[in-house]
């Protein structure tokens, strides 16, 4: 959890000092909208995922360690162990909005370069040189 909380820094971290180029003319207002939810719920559901994940873990009565990080995250004690079951469910709930928002965004991604072919799939293609300017 600990690294995917890093990475997830550094991602929100570089999409905030990296902008996305614009969207060619063709994409309508609603896709835009959509496009803009989409990317950022994302990352706000990982990052929610990522916290109630410290919740859940600091709330069993068992260590929690995992072998690559070797943090005991149930010894932070950041919640109590009566809200394990609601914590649980909040995981799980938000474990299926991602699936969700990741599907939607991949029929998007895959709409673009199969149906429009608008240039906005090759743009997320490292060193495709699809980026408008």
């Amino acid at each position: 959890m600990t690294f995917l909380a890093g990475l997830m820094l550094f991602r929100v971290i570089w999409r905030l000092i990296h902008p996305a180029p614009p969207l060619p003319d063709s994409v309508g207002p609603w896709s835009r909208i959509g496009a803009r939810i989409v990317h950022w719920g994302l990352y706000g559901l990982v990052i929610f995922q990522i916290c109630i994940g410290f919740f859940l873990a600091s709330t069993v009565e068992t260590a929690f360690v995992p072998a690559l990080i070797g943090v005991d995250y149930s010894s932070f004690g950041l919640a109590p162990a009566s809200l394990y079951g609601l914590l649980h469910i909040l995981h799980a709930v938000t474990y299926w909005l991602i699936v969700t928002a990741v599907t939607v965004h991949l029929a998007a991604a895959l709409k673009h370069a199969l149906v429009d072919r608008d240039g906005v799939f090759s743009r997320m293609i490292p060193g495709a040189g699809g980026r408008s300017s």
